[in-house]
């Protein structure tokens, strides 16, 4: 399948976080039309995963548009000039109280490819209890939570977890790490007799 040519470029909208662009374009079959996409900084995610309690990291804080407080995994932008792994280095130290022993890159994905071509990497992160980032200041409201697998696999069947990118990322590293889908797959015994009662 032959590609579009971009015959004109406007920028419509600029802002901190992102540039909205309008291409005029013509179609592999020789018609026209016009797209409007985002200009956006590819992102991180990390899985952060504490071996010795099997708990995984998360954050939660407001979002505006939900009107909630929202469970995600550590996330942020990849600035001008820096590398992933060091992006998902830095994001981890602003969870206060945790250093990154191991950082292993899963995969990387799109979002929204219909409207932004910015890409989020994955990674899975052994992580540590350590105090040596506790000077690092969190964001009004930000809390950071320590979650089981027992608790974390309940909370995605009951739809408390509900950004996407927390559970693209989840189901494939789960599905890609063998130690992370034993951690997904320690339910406890009673977990398993109140789930069979249940059905």
């Amino acid at each position: 399948m032959t590609g579009w040519k971009t015959e004109r470029t406007e920028k419509e909208f600029s802002c901190d976080e992102f540039h909205l662009y309008k291409d005029d374009v013509t179609k592999s079959d020789g018609s026209k039309d016009s797209v409007f996409h985002l200009d956006m900084k590819d992102e991180v995610l990390i899985v952060p995963v504490i071996n010795e309690s099997v708990s995984f990291i998360l954050s939660s804080k407001y979002k505006y548009l939900t009107s909630n407080a929202e469970l995600q995994f550590p996330t942020g932008n990849v600035e001008p000039g820096e590398g992933k792994e060091a992006a998902a280095r830095r994001i981890m130290k602003h969870y206060a109280n945790y250093e990154v022993a191991q950082l292993k890159f899963m995969y990387s994905f799109y979002p929204s490819f219909s409207i932004s071509s910015s890409k989020i990497g994955v990674y899975l992160a052994d992580v540590n209890k350590n105090k040596i980032h506790s000077e690092v200041e969190l964001d009004i409201g930000f809390v950071v939570k320590e979650i089981n697998s027992d608790q974390l696999m309940r909370m995605v069947r009951e739809n408390e977890i509900t950004d996407g990118k927390t559970l693209a990322a989840l189901a494939t590293v789960l599905l890609q790490s063998p130690k992370a889908l034993d951690y997904a797959k320690s339910l406890s015994h009673e977990e398993r007799e109140n789930e069979e009662v249940q059905s």
